[in-house]
């Protein structure tokens, strides 16, 4: 999910559980985002005019599970 203020929330939807979020992934309202045909990582584009790629990965550490994000920067629009 992307907000108006530029953060972007990443959910497990059979769960409705919140897996992270990224605080200020775009300088202002986030346009558009859209999964990867991998389904490992989404695209987002914002009002900043920059579009980027994200990776996630979801990771074990004994009993504990938590995500990896990965932030590629790409060119202006």
């Amino acid at each position: 999910m992307a907000t108006k203020d530029g953060n972007l929330f990443l959910f497990e939807l059979a769960t409705n559980e919140m897996l992270d979020m990224v605080a200020k992934a775009h300088d202002g309202a986030i346009w558009q985002l859209v999964s990867t045909p991998d389904k490992k990582g989404f695209i987002s584009c914002g009002m900043d005019k920059k579009v980027q790629y994200w990776n996630y990965e979801l990771v074990t550490e004994g009993t504990r599970y938590f995500l990896q994000i990965f932030f590629f920067p790409k060119s202006c629009l």
